[in-house]
């Protein structure tokens, strides 16, 4: 039997905040598991205008002149997960960063570098 690579969808999402600097667009979403785990994280994509027809456009892909705007995308979408509270007085600190930390690792070759546990 082969392996696919298909992610199965393991969590409901809601899109709670959008920072977009220039192109780069980070999106913080509140998932829950369906074991009840309730987390942040972001994704991040970019937009652009499509030269033939002038529509917007979303991708996945960056390029080395998206550096600084990736940055401070990825900075404003870690404050929002680090200051906003979980809707029940509680700090997402904890849940936040974890979430942080996964979703950079696994767009770490995107970003081109590696997380570190700052």
């Amino acid at each position: 039997m082969m392996a696919t690579n298909k992610k199965k969808s393991d969590a409901a999402q809601e899109v709670l905040h959008t920072v977009q600097k220039n192109q780069v667009v980070a999106t913080v979403e509140l998932r829950q598991s369906n074991a009840g785990f309730t987390y942040k994280q972001f994704t991040l994509s970019r937009r652009c205008e499509t030269r033939s027809s002038g529509k917007e456009s979303t991708g996945s892909s960056f390029f080395e002149q998206h550096e600084d705007d990736i940055v401070a995308a990825v900075r404003a979408a870690c404050a929002y997960i680090r200051d906003e509270p979980n809707g029940n007085g509680q700090s997402s600190n904890r849940s936040g960063k974890e979430a942080v930390v996964a979703n950079a690792q696994s767009d770490a070759a995107v970003i081109g570098s590696s997380p570190t546990d700052a």
